[in-house]
């Protein structure tokens, strides 16, 4: 593991980029746009289109759209047309809390949204040529994109811009910042986002459409069209996604908690906040399987762990990574010219810091919960290991040792949290927590009973159950170095 790190920390040493994390404010002088654009049109783009994937000699172009269409295509070249493969979007909503122009939502509410991408092939290196997309709907009638500018993996030894960001989730300056980039640096070769894109990745308006006061939606910050929506609003944003193909890292606000929307309490901000481990979830499985998978049917299994646990299918739904390894497209590597970039997934929950007992936090479990592990946060878990003998330990052990690695200029590591963090994420340390109930003894003292995650069914039926209702407390506290 320290061998690991070690590699880690040099390539995080090696990171020679355009780190552009700007703070601009809105000046009150900067040109506004007229009018609103209507947006919320019975057909309409979500999007301009953004590229993803290059290669040597393609690029994947995607864009959304608020109906399925019967044609979509890539027109690109001298010439040059590929129709785009559609699907929608499993999990996109809204609910009272959302904010979209001219409609309001009483209740959790699935929103229609259809995403197309499509290959332009035939690219060289090095070369930028024009695009635009068409979604034609079911009466026939066109919408097209303005034009753009696509190109595949730049070749070696060609300068590179590249805008390194992240967590953006709706924050006011986001269009500010984006929009001075352009303006001072021009248009990246490609973005670099590592983690946190919005609140919550199942409100689709975050992503498209969202019209809150000083919270922007994602994709209108990054492709310029926030005062399309904001028109009263200072900043546009910036053309960056319709030229710069982007590469994402996973962050906790990728992340969405227990999926229950049959609940008359379900909120998509209440879902994100209520993750629960997965390992807790495959022993409350194990109790249910005979009614929910009476065919013990392996996907219905794992829909079901997801669902009781945590998921970021919203995440990797709108966005195309490479698939290299055991975790698909949750954590890869990609050559870029002279960079040669490594992803990892390594979030975990955030909670409060308060020990009061009267809630779940980092520390703490709520003391009128103690019999009652439905409703336990878990500390600040691990959404995913990382930990020496894990997947993702063995897979970046072989990415350190390839030779795209070793012969890289550059290399870099995207990583939406580090081993010690700032600030109030100091504490505690990204591990797992260890478990810790707490009883009274004899001698009106304590005893503390530890168990380290992942907890395993016979110790929970066997050691945590039983002493739940003779427990003072349950807590979370911090793994040691030396644990």
């Amino acid at each position: 593991m320290a061998r690991v790190m070690r590699n880690i920390l040099t390539a995080l040493r090696a990171i020679v980029l355009f780190g552009l994390f700007l703070l601009t404010g809105c000046d009150e002088d900067e040109e506004q746009a007229a009018s609103a654009v209507e947006v919320n049109s019975v057909r309409a783009l979500l999007t301009d289109p953004f590229l993803q994937l290059p290669t040597p000699h393609s690029v994947n172009v995607v864009w959304f759209t608020n109906f399925e269409g019967s044609a979509h295509r890539l027109d690109y070249g001298q010439g040059m047309t590929v129709m785009a493969k559609t699907t929608r979007l499993s999990r996109m909503m809204e609910d009272a809390s959302s904010q979209q122009r001219g409609k309001t939502y009483e209740t959790v509410t699935s929103r229609p949204v259809y995403r197309h991408e499509a290959t332009a092939t035939g690219l060289v290196s090095g070369e930028r040529v024009e695009y635009r997309i068409t979604s034609v709907d079911e009466t026939g009638h066109e919408l097209t994109s303005d034009t753009f500018t696509l190109a595949a993996t730049p070749p070696r030894n060609q300068p590179l811009k590249i805008l390194l960001t992240s967590d953006m989730q709706s924050k006011v300056n986001a269009p500010a910042n984006y929009q001075r980039m352009v303006e001072t640096v021009g248009i990246p070769d490609a973005v670099f986002f590592a983690g946190d894109f919005v609140n919550v990745p199942d409100r689709a308006s975050e992503w498209f459409d969202q019209v809150k006061n000083n919270e922007p939606a994602f994709f209108p910050s990054l492709q310029g069209r926030n005062q399309q929506l904001m028109p009263t609003f200072p900043y546009a944003g910036g053309e960056i996604l319709q030229h710069a193909p982007l590469f994402g890292t996973i962050g906790n606000h990728e992340v969405m908690g227990r999926y229950q929307p049959e609940r008359e309490t379900y909120t998509l901000n209440g879902a994100y906040h209520d993750p629960q481990p997965r390992w807790y979830a495959e022993i409350a499985y194990e109790q249910v399987k005979k009614e929910v998978n009476p065919k013990d049917n392996p996907d219905v299994r794992a829909e079901w762990i997801a669902d009781h646990s945590h998921n970021h299918m919203s995440f990797l739904e709108i966005f195309s990574f490479p698939d290299d390894g055991s975790g698909g497209e949750a954590y890869y590597a990609v050559s870029l010219g002279d960079v040669f970039l490594i992803s990892l997934n390594i979030s975990r929950i955030w909670r409060s810091w308060s020990v009061d007992g009267q809630s779940r936090t980092k520390f703490v479990e709520a003391l009128a919960e103690l019999e009652n592990p439905e409703a336990w946060g878990f500390g600040e878990f691990m959404f995913e290991q990382f930990n020496a003998g894990s997947d993702q330990y063995q897979w970046l052990s072989q990415v350190l040792q390839s030779d795209a690695f070793r012969q890289a200029r550059y290399k870099v590591v995207l990583a939406h949290q580090g081993a010690f963090g700032l600030g109030d994420n100091t504490v505690p340390v990204l591990a797992d927590p260890v478990m810790q109930l707490v009883e009274p003894d004899v001698n009106g003292g304590e005893n503390v009973t530890e168990l380290p995650f992942p907890i395993s069914a016979d110790d929970w039926h066997n050691k945590v159950l039983p002493r739940l209702s003779e427990s003072h407390r349950v807590s979370w506290r911090p793994q040691l170095l030396r644990e």
